[in-house]
């Protein structure tokens, strides 16, 4: 009998998903037995599929990666493809009207001069302008 050998990206996840947990899934714990194994378990530093680091992952987690398991076995520890794939993600265009370019290159030119930026500020500002007409009508 030949080794499993994965296919492709999602295949190594799953296998890599079945050897973390395979210490719970083929036996038959109490509660209290199983969630002491996961949080063992979830103690481990894991070197996922694809990249360098180690990490651990947490119990519900490995919870959840159980629960897939019983519902649909190997195919169902495979990661699920990310719905924005294949799609760029959006950039603004450079053909903006003046003062809204001008309020962008502000905004960002704030984000590098202070260390207390917070990044939603520039997000909120950038897709929801203040009127041009200098009113101010949210509250600050």
């Amino acid at each position: 009998m030949s080794a499993l050998t994965p296919k492709d990206h999602r295949e190594k996840v799953a296998l890599f998903r079945f050897h973390v947990l395979e210490s719970v899934l083929f036996q038959k714990m109490p509660r209290g037995v199983l969630k002491a194994e996961f949080r063992r378990l979830s103690e481990i530093p894991f070197v996922p599929p694809g990249q360098d680091a180690s990490r651990t992952f947490s119990v519900p987690t490995l919870d959840r990666w159980r629960r897939a398991w019983r519902r649909g076995g190997l195919p169902a520890l495979a990661p699920d493809a990310r719905e924005d794939r294949g799609h760029a993600p959006p950039t603004l265009p450079s053909d903006q009207p003046e003062p809204w370019r001008a309020r962008i290159e502000a905004t960002v030119s704030a984000c590098y001069l202070s260390p207390n930026f917070v990044l939603s500020k520039f997000f909120r500002c950038t897709t929801h302008p203040e009127p041009a007409t200098g009113a101010n009508p949210r509250p600050r």
